[in-house]
């Protein structure tokens, strides 16, 4: 097994870490189990409380006293907009589209199950039409605020306008609606629909893709490699026509004293920065550091830079001088603007190479076959072939880049500097001796490849073998009394959370005593073995590549467009704006121009009058009034302005997409599936070559990460740096070699955005979101091909589990309150909802008794007529302040997937407490390692060793996800003082837990508000939590009440943060130290997750 070279010490802090590789290996064991039962029923969740409280407007805060500008909408118009909300989702349950979406074609769903819904339609019906006319009398009354305000007359006539089309909108529902009303059939239900397609009272959702999957590998090329000149010169550069260079007696800087023959002499050209070479302060300080000698540049970057197998310029030289790896296009960048920086003329040279099968096996990560090596090449978008002798695969050739540096060469051969042949010694502007020699003919272009390399493989500690996991133990502790298992319809409920997590936390205690008794102070490369470049540091240089050129192509000094890493985002107005390909905007990026920098888009006051209205909500206001305010949408790099849009109004649906483009890629341009509203922030996070966390603390270091568009980037930048490091992990522990091959996401502070009749009414900002549009990685098996498909499920799943948990850990927040596909099953599971492993032979009854959303329903429904595998809740779930529904979706064939939320796509989402006028923004921090500790290896590694008895495959799936839940990806989370008052969220929950049969509860009541919970308070919700239990459960549980409230009580009257509560603290009925009594779990559990509890 492999590693990167990170040799971190092991410290006591470990265990958070170590769930990591439990995870891992909880994967690894549990994905083949397939056949295990009980029989028992799953009550059904009606989706309505998860609808209403999704859809709820945040809490009125106004008093009597507030000016107009801090009121939200009047009663009347907060109803209906929440009753058009909840109408339009059921008119989706009760009729699905089957045409393409927009065209307003529906066709009414089969008579089966529509009781419900047409009662619950009926209901708010009446409601709307009740409401209708208080709701526009509230909204004609509030332009007298306005005139208070003394906003201008542009914003007045906007109002006008906007009170115009509602009463044409209202009247048109209002009648759509009554003649549904009285004829409630197919006809009157489509022109209820259409009008909603027309005119959401939501925003727009962007269903999964079945053959899109965001996580997974690519493509590979099966372009051959170039073998003549006019191939290699179509693949750079089409038709176009490459000029020689001239000659000439200086040259940039460069003085000769004899000049070069034509046709051997160097350009200004190839002394010149490009997108790619660029000579930064920071790589002339290198290349001044390494004594502008050719030797010594080419020594340092060969056996420095990590090569990475991929195809196509990526990073720029100041990037792969940072980050310490990259392709060939890359580290060839890098080494050339080193030479450049030294005055030496450099250029790319690109040719098609071929060497022995062992050394690419080698190269590219040490592959114990060559078919392994040339997936990799393959995936990564190099054109490469297998050579064979006698069956076997004996020599690869491929396409390849490297450099050819003009340098001093005779005598010396490189290592000597040319300027001190003349009298006086010739000099560059650092004061260093001048390299090529003043004599061009003494002079020569040599070819220099730092990128390609040899490695040396060490082995880490066999922990697989020597620590054992206990199969039997772990699938005993996945089931309680209350679990039930139904093999014959697919479902599984209630696995016991706290059993898994023992077992884990069991096995990571073993597998660290094995580390600590084999090797105190451990590294992960101790653990699992590492890779060292084999240094290479000859005293000249040698004038030859280490490899066979079978066909040496151009020369050139710039790298072609046609082999350039390219992103063009997009934004649309409208779904028939992007299917007639008319974007608001369009902008396209180098990938070599991104690095760690920020894309980011925004929305910016299209005029003065915009601005002023703004600035007045600004100072003490918790809602603006969307539909008077336009904003311009402004894509920026960092600071700099890319493109803008024209005005729209604010709160009005988005659409961004992508175009990603690349050699041998071709071209493709997908959609964010999360749907946007004009007024949202957003960082659309690029991951090139595998961010680390050291990237990410160096982002952080060099930028203060305060500001709403800098949070959103480094959640990005922590995200995949957290990713690819336990991605490492995972795959040593998996025996595969991964590479992170372009990626993208999107990070935003949305818009809340209340609609009246399809008119953006009010919105705030109250929550973050992430996007995780495309995840791509090239993948082998070192030996076992089958390996890359358990691999991709288990870190699909760990990212999924990310994709939530990096908003908590960021914050300083307690698991649980942000959302992701795999929180959301482990709360279902938690919350006895019962989980579905879908096929083709199950949907139908799942579908009977689901209580998830049409538009959820229809997306499962089309991954399992995918022949992928579905794991799906039966109802929706409710986590702290979000409510919702999600599913995985997984290829079985590859391992790719998909991990789905309700509204986000393949994401994650946090809803806050705070709410504000402008995009969110706090002083967040990147409490990320520099490399993953040694106890998130171990979490990771926990259950990848045990091979266990056949299970259904629901039971294996859910228990993955359980165990993936735990994890921690930091060592220490962000803090979260007590003193940032109402700003905060304070949060907890009280529990009711534990006991057998009768006695057993798993009862709560939490609070989520913007004060501090009092003591008084708490007592109200403790007696709430009585009021759920049976006579039964309570007189078991009166002790631990009492133990309960007696510890608020003695709470100093400030109250208590999370650090001081220690998170969570039990209160047993009986002595807990009872080892022998079987009802010693029975208690009530006191957990502070956040803000401060308990003051007088």
């Amino acid at each position: 097994m492999h590693s990167h070279n990170t040799l971190t010490p092991w410290h006591p802090w470990l265990r958070p870490i170590a769930r990591l590789l439990i995870g891992t290996l909880l994967c690894h064991a549990l994905l083949p189990l397939s056949a295990l039962a009980q029989q028992g029923a799953v009550p059904v969740s009606p989706t309505d409380q998860a609808q209403i409280q999704r859809l709820r407007p945040p809490q009125q805060r106004d008093g009597p006293g507030q000016s107009a500008r801090t009121r939200r909408p009047a009663p009347a118009s907060e109803r209906i907009a929440r009753n058009l909300a909840l109408a339009h989702s059921l008119v989706r349950a009760l009729a699905k589209p089957v045409a393409a979406p927009g065209t307003g074609a529906f066709a009414i769903k089969s008579a089966s199950g529509q009781a419900s819904e047409q009662q619950q339609l009926r209901a708010l019906v009446q409601a709307i039409d009740a409401d209708t006319d208080m709701a526009l009398a509230e909204f004609h009354a509030s332009r007298a605020d306005l005139i208070e305000q003394q906003v201008g007359p542009e914003i007045l006539a906007r109002h006008d306008q906007a009170e115009t089309q509602l009463r044409i909108r209202a009247q048109t529902l209002r009648q759509r609606l009554r003649a549904w009303q009285s004829q409630p059939d197919e006809q009157n239900l489509g022109a209820i629909g259409q009008f909603f397609e027309q005119y959401p009272a939501a925003r727009a959702r962007n269903p999964l893709n079945p053959g899109e999957l965001p996580w997974g590998t690519p493509r590979p090329t099966t372009a051959e490699p170039a073998s003549s000149q006019a191939a290699w010169h179509q693949s750079l550069y089409a038709d176009q026509k490459v000029l020689l260079a001239q000659a000439g007696t200086t040259i940039a800087g460069i003085r000769f004293d004899i000049p070069p023959a034509p046709g051997t002499a160097p350009d200004v050209a190839d002394l010149a920065p490009t997108a790619e070479v660029t000579l930064s302060r920071a790589i002339q300080a290198k290349a001044a550091q390494l004594g502008n000698n050719p030797v010594l540049i080419d020594n340092w970057v060969r056996n420095t830079v990590e090569f990475l197998p991929t195809w196509g310029a990526l990073q720029n030289a100041d990037s792969t001088l940072q980050t310490l790896r990259g392709n060939a296009f890359d580290i060839a960048s890098l080494h050339i603007a080193l030479l450049r920086a030294a005055k030496i003329p450099a250029r790319y040279q690109f040719g098609t190479i071929e060497l022995p099968a062992d050394k690419v096996q080698n190269w590219v990560g040490g592959t114990a076959n060559a078919q392994a090596a040339l997936n990799l090449l393959h995936q990564g978008g190099i054109a490469a072939t297998g050579l064979a002798r006698g069956g076997a695969i004996e020599r690869i050739r491929m396409e390849h880049v490297w450099v050819q540096a003009y340098v001093n060469w005779s005598p010396g051969r490189g290592h000597r500097q040319g300027g001190a042949a003349a009298s006086p010694p010739i000099r560059t502007p650092d004061a260093h001796l001048q390299h090529v020699n003043p004599n061009a003919h003494l002079n020569a272009w040599v070819p220099l490849d730092a990128s390609y390399k040899q490695y040396r493989y060490t082995s880490g500690l066999d922990i697989r073998s020597q620590v054992p996991q206990d199969a039997s133990a772990l699938l005993n502790a996945a089931r309680h009394d209350d679990s039930t298992i139904d093999t014959a319809q697919g479902w599984v409920r209630r696995l016991n959370h706290a059993g898994i997590r023992a077992q884990l936390d069991a096995y990571q205690d073993r597998a660290l005593a094995y580390i600590q008794a084999q090797k105190p102070n451990a590294s992960l490369a101790d653990v699992f073995g590492h890779k060292r470049i084999i240094a290479w540091a000859p005293d000249v240089l040698a004038g030859a590549t280490p490899y066979a050129v079978v066909l040496q192509g151009p020369q050139t000094t710039v790298v072609p467009d046609a082999l350039r890493w390219a992103i063009t985002f997009k934004l649309y107005a409208s779904a028939n704006d992007k299917a007639d390909g008319a974007p608001l905007l369009s902008q396209s990026v180098l990938f070599s121009d991104i690095g760690s920098r920020r894309i980011t888009a925004e929305g910016v006051a299209a005029s003065s009058a915009d601005q002023a209205l703004i600035g007045q909500y600004v100072a003490n206001a918790t809602a603006l009034p969307l539909y008077l305010i336009r904003q311009k949408t402004r894509l920026k790099l960092d600071d700099r302005v890319l493109a803008e849009s024209g005005p729209q109004r604010m709160g009005d649906p988005q659409w961004w997409s992508y175009v990603l483009t690349g050699p041998h890629f071709g071209s493709v341009e997908e959609d964010f599936k999360f749907e946007n509203a004009v007024g949202d922030a957003i960082a659309f996070s690029v991951d090139a070559t595998g961010i680390r966390c050291q990237d990410a603390l160096d982002r952080a270091a060099a930028v203060a990460p305060d500001t709403a568009l800098e949070n959103l980037h480094q959640f990005g930048l922590g995200y995949w740096s957290r990713a690819n490091e336990a991605g490492a992990i995972m795959a040593n522990a998996s025996n595969v070699i991964a590479y992170r091959l372009p990626s993208i996401g999107l990070f935003t502070s949305p818009l809340s955005v209340t609609y009246s009749w399809g008119i953006p009414r009010t919105g705030q900002y109250r929550s973050y979101a992430v996007d995780i549009r495309r995840m791509s990685v090239a993948v082998t098996g070192v030996a076992n091909p089958a390996a890359t498909r358990e691999y991709l499920l288990q870190t699909g799943a760990r990212n999924s589990f990310l994709e939530g948990r990096i908003f908590e850990e960021m914050l300083g927040l307690a698991p649980g309150a942000a959302a992701s596909a795999v929180s959301v099953i482990a709360a279902a599971n938690d919350q006895g909802v019962a989980l579905w492993q879908l096929h083709a032979g199950n949907l139908q009854q799942y579908l009977a008794v689901t209580t998830v959303s049409a538009s959820m329903q229809q997306q499962v429904a089309s991954a399992v007529a995918n022949r992928l595998e579905v794991l799906a809740p039966q109802a929706p779930v409710q986590l702290m302040r979000w409510s919702g529904q999600g599913f995985i979706a997984t290829d079985p064939q590859t391992g790719a997937g998909a991990y789905i939320i309700d509204g986000v796509g393949n994401g994650g989402e946090l809803v806050t407490c705070e709410e504000s006028v402008q995009p969110l923004a706090e002083s967040i921090a990147q409490r990320i390692l520099t490399s993953i500790a040694l106890s998130i290896a171990a979490a990771l590694l926990a259950v990848t060793v045990v091979s266990l008895p056949p299970a259904t495959p629901a039971l294996v799936s859910v228990m993955v996800m359980l165990g993936i839940s735990s994890l921690t990806f930091s060592a220490h989370a962000a803090p979260n003082p007590c003193d940032k008052g109402s700003k905060d969220c304070h949060r907890g929950r009280f529990q009711a837990q534990g006991g057998k049969k009768g006695d057993y509860a798993e009862e709560s009541t939490t609070w989520v508000q913007p004060d501090p919970l009092t003591k008084r308070e708490a007592f109200v919700l403790i007696e709430q939590l009585k009021a759920k239990l049976t006579p039964q459960q309570l007189k078991v549980r009166e002790v631990a009440f009492f133990k309960a409230k007696r510890a608020i009580a003695g709470v100093p009257s400030g109250g208590v943060c999370p650090r001081d509560w220690e998170n969570s603290r039990a209160f047993y009925s009986l002595n807990n130290n009872n080892k022998n009594n079987k009802n010693n779990d029975i208690r009530i559990d006191v957990e502070v997750f956040a803000g401060q509890a308990f003051k007088d």
